[in-house]
């Protein structure tokens, strides 16, 4: 099977999404956060390929890329989307959605905790 980085090394890899971000400000295309703004943040930037690599987009063309956070850029998966727009909005609605799993585990996990605390004094 061919990687669909054929021909790139990490080196240059990481050139190209440093040449992407910075044409980008390092703002996250999908959220708009600034990815300068913590190392962390800075550590975990990513640069997402508008038309998939799969789908017959060109992993050499900076046109082609966007500079995005991890979250976005795993949010979007693979994602065919006809816009920066759509984009945006398919990974909204998907934040949405991992919101609400957030609360109800959180919500799950704190009730286990605090039954099995009570449970230790009684």
């Amino acid at each position: 099977m061919k990687s669909k980085y054929q021909g790139l090394n990490s080196k240059r890899r990481r050139k190209i999404r440093n040449i992407v971000c910075r044409r980008d400000n390092y703002k996250c295309a999908y959220c708009g956060i600034d990815l300068l703004s913590s190392p962390m943040l800075f550590y975990f930037r990513s640069v997402d390929h508008l038309e998939a690599i799969g789908n017959g987009g060109n992993s050499l063309d900076i046109d082609n890329m966007v500079c995005c956070c991890n979250i976005c850029n795993n949010m979007k998966g693979d994602y065919v989307a006809n816009s920066i727009e759509d984009a945006r909005q398919y990974i909204e609605n998907r934040r949405l959605e991992f919101d609400s799993m957030y609360l109800v585990e959180k919500r799950r996990f704190r009730n286990s905790w605090f039954k099995k605390i009570i449970g230790w004094f009684w």
